[in-house]
């Protein structure tokens, strides 16, 4: 089952989707699951082919039997008697339910298609979250080593300092202190990427100690459309949506179905069958007769209401489902654009927060140099330029992160309904309440 990556090289933020969308556990039970509803399509269809049937029947009796006719005997019994017959009956859909079944299989199998299209959707996201974690975890881990490298090189500075007696030796334990702290912050980050490098080989279904090695990601992509549209968007292309329909039409033949069940039904056919060996003077060698079979349900009537009445109940159950889906559409979209505003405008505040801190960083330095600043100053600053550079990574991957929560929410990787002529056409909306009525 486990799979390595066939990619050589770094791994790009599309071959991680696309190793997941082939291998991932959900999305080969989902395949499975399309697989199993096409297959009950079939056997639908194959309802409508007629039933052909051969049988060999053979008996043999204690002994043959003998009558006397004008002073003659006569077999019409005898002992062993063999013969083969061959029938064929066709079904006569004449109250709809063969249709019907296969209607509500077909629709299964579309439901099927657009839960498997959403199952998608969902990995996308989790590998790009996973894929983001590890890309955070890695920029941490560079963030700490510079602040080890910065803060060594400050206390090499000191130490020669302090031997040319120019500091006293609390300056130098302080920028030793400064240096046992990012040495255990640096141990802390490169754990933390080892465990989100098992987080994303685990997310792309291969084995969990596979190396790993990605692409990084610079680029902001900007939006382009206002939430009502992305909401709209949202409830006309989202998978789920289109699945619910679908099995609300399922739900309808299949009452449909179970209403023709207390209605007649209708088939013909026939039957040829040929005696092998002796056969009494009564019998006959071969015979071919026609059937033609009406049945009336007569005391079903009572059962099949009820059976029809709770079809009904299912019926309205998807359908409040569905209403309960485009409000909650609504909400995950709305709450999506939100936190992506959120995350933009805490990326712009990170971004001039360090280049404040580099500046406040540089500036301890020259007083402290000249004699005017203290060394306190100058590791405080260096705390704060490291603190803030984590600032700006967490808050470009808290971006990343929301603009892919944001494509799971619309459905669409450009958060727009896709323009080609080869789209599945939306199907017809259930008459139930949007729940996204302004007021």
């Amino acid at each position: 089952m486990f799979q390595a990556s066939p990619t050589t090289g770094p791994l790009t933020l599309d071959q991680a989707v696309a190793i997941a969308e082939k291998q991932a556990f959900s999305i080969l039970v989902q395949r499975s699951a399309v697989e199993k509803a096409a297959l009950g399509v079939g056997v639908a269809e194959a309802a409508y082919i007629p039933n052909i049937a051969a049988n060999v029947n053979a008996n043999r009796f204690d002994s043959a039997t003998y009558s006397n006719f004008g002073g003659s005997s006569i077999l019409t019994n005898p002992r062993d008697t063999s013969a083969v017959s061959a029938s064929i009956s066709f079904p006569l859909d004449v109250n709809g339910s063969l249709k019907n079944r296969l209607r509500s299989a077909r629709e299964l199998r579309r439901a099927s298609e657009e839960t498997l299209q959403a199952r998608l959707r969902d990995v996308r996201l989790t590998v790009r979250q996973a894929y983001f974690g590890v890309l955070r975890a890695k920029a941490a881990v560079v963030v700490q080593q510079q602040a080890l490298e910065q803060a060594v090189a400050q206390r090499d500075q000191a130490r020669l300092q302090f031997k040319g007696d120019q500091i006293a030796r609390v300056n130098v334990r302080r920028y030793e202190a400064q240096v046992a702290q990012s040495e255990s912050d640096l141990i802390a980050a490169k754990n933390s990427l080892d465990l989100a490098k098992n987080g994303l080989n685990q997310t792309l279904a291969r084995p969990i100690d596979t190396a790993v090695e990605l692409i990084d990601i610079t680029a902001l992509t900007e939006v382009r459309v206002s939430v009502d549209d992305a909401v709209a968007t949202a409830k006309t292309i989202r998978p789920e949506v289109r699945s619910l329909l679908n099995t609300i039409q399922a739900l309808e033949s299949s009452r449909h179905v179970t209403e023709a069940s207390g209605a007649p039904s209708l088939s013909i056919g026939g039957q040829y069958q040929r005696s092998l060996g002796d056969i009494g003077a009564t019998s006959q060698r071969s015979s071919m007769v026609g059937v033609i079979q009406l049945s009336i349900p007569i005391s079903a009537a009572a059962t099949v209401r009820k059976q029809v009445q709770q079809a009904r109940q299912d019926e309205l159950q998807a359908k409040l489902q569905l209403a309960e889906l485009q409000l909650g559409i609504s909400a995950d979209v709305r709450a999506a654009y939100t936190n992506l505003q959120s995350a933009s405008a805490r990326f712009k505040s990170a971004t001039e927060q360090v280049s404040l801190a580099e500046e406040v960083y540089r500036i301890a330095q020259i007083r402290r140099d000249a004699g005017e600043g203290t060394y306190v100053e100058v590791i405080d600053a260096l705390t704060d330029l490291t603190r803030a550079r984590n600032q700006l990574n967490n808050a470009r991957f808290d971006y990343l992160v929301a603009y892919s929560q944001l494509q799971r929410a619309v459905g669409s990787d450009t958060l727009t309904a896709p323009a080609s002529s080869n789209d599945q056409p939306t199907p017809k909306m259930a008459n139930v309440p949007s729940g996204d009525h302004k007021q």
